[in-house]
């Protein structure tokens, strides 16, 4: 067996416990490292996707804001959760340009909820449809009543859409004319805290582009025939930031910087079924990703201390390291235009890095049992 000597190869193990025969460069297995840590932090904080050329932009001619693919507007909502009753209406009426949708995606156009509402009252389009709905069952599985309208014959065209609510019957006009309604109501608008999003839903993920000309939000006393206005979106106006209310609220939409979702949270928890139907590339991109690093931090961890056969402190490091690392990069990520923070990504991001360090033990366990394994002296 080979003398032990007091000096270390060039990845820190006990010269004469390396597993690998690495070239002689000096400080080889930490400039991997260093490599894979920063290629890593590249691939989590460059922005994703461009956003400044489909956010928004006003039209002169004719005067009407008109929506990219990733653009927004929002902001308060009214607090309608001590008024909506059998004596009340509440009227959606706005002017729209719509596009033609092929790609079976669904696209808000307006949503109403307060923060983590299960249950947002959502106005938006599939395809050549109008869709007005409670939630996010997209594909109606649920089959809860709701009004929809072929608006095909009207893409690239001013359509005239209003929208009446009532506890005993809806209502949908095109152009001023009824062509669909139900009964009982099946939404529920009267939310505290309730915030506005015209344009996409909050997480940016459901952009509908086209033009919108005009947006009024109206409350119809139907006991006493009156009517308030509760927000006027002027539309048709230059903006500088926002959108302006002109109703007595004066309650404008901000418009963010592109690619700034509201709804851009530090480590957000996804539902499962989605994560899994939606999710799954980035599912094992985000796994695998993490595996070089965690690989990397357990060869250079490998028997750095004196105790023979070492297994947990390259596992351990590498589980530290890839979680401070993930950590940091989701953190970060809201800021950065294009990604979104989520727990998922944390906790896979974890897993990759450990896969890494145990596959570099089980790389070590193997070569202690055979001939090309030279252990240290005791």
């Amino acid at each position: 067996m080979q003398k032990n000597n007091s000096s270390n190869d060039r990845c820190g193990n006990p010269e004469g416990a390396t597993i690998f025969k690495f070239p002689d460069q000096a400080n080889l297995c930490w400039i991997a490292l260093v490599f894979v840590v920063v290629v890593t932090l590249m691939a989590g904080l460059l922005p994703r996707g461009s956003f400044k050329e489909n956010w928004l932009e006003w039209d002169e001619f004719p005067s009407r804001t008109e929506f990219g693919e990733y653009g927004l507007v929002h902001g308060k909502f009214p607090d309608l959760s001590s008024i909506i009753g059998h004596d009340h209406q509440l009227i959606f009426d706005f002017v729209i340009v719509p596009r033609s949708f092929a790609s079976g995606n669904f696209r808000t156009m307006l949503h109403v909820d307060f923060r983590n509402d299960p249950e947002p009252f959502v106005i938006g389009q599939w395809e050549n449809f109008l869709i007005i709905m409670q939630g996010y069952d997209f594909a109606n599985e649920e089959g809860l009543l709701r009004l929809t309208a072929n608006i095909g014959k009207f893409v690239g065209q001013e359509l005239k859409v209003m929208v009446k609510l009532h506890l005993d019957r809806n209502e949908l006009y095109l152009n001023g004319q009824l062509v669909q309604s139900h009964s009982p109501s099946t939404y529920d608008l009267g939310k505290e805290d309730a915030r506005i999003v015209i344009g996409n839903s909050p997480d940016g993920k459901h952009g509908w582009f086209g033009g919108i000309a005009k947006f009024d939000v109206t409350l119809l006393d139907l006991q006493n025939k009156q009517s308030e206005l509760l927000r006027s979106y002027d539309f048709n106006s230059p903006s500088d930031g926002e959108i302006i209310d002109l109703s007595e609220s004066a309650a404008s939409l901000r418009i963010p910087n592109p690619g700034d979702f509201p709804d851009k949270r530090a480590l957000r928890l996804t539902d499962f079924d989605s994560l899994i139907s939606d999710n799954k590339v980035d599912l094992v991109v985000n796994f695998i990703g993490f595996w070089p690093l965690g690989f990397f931090v357990a060869i250079v961890l490998w028997r750095r201390t004196p105790v023979p056969h070492n297994y947990v402190l390259p596992v351990f490091g590498s589980i530290l390291v890839g979680g401070l690392v993930s950590f940091g990069i989701e953190i970060s990520q809201i800021l950065i235009p294009g990604r979104n923070s989520h727990f998922h990504d944390l906790v896979l991001n974890v897993l990759g890095a450990a896969a890494g360090g145990i596959w570099i033990v089980l790389i070590a366990r193997r070569y202690e049992t055979s001939a090309e394994f030279i252990a240290p002296d005791d």
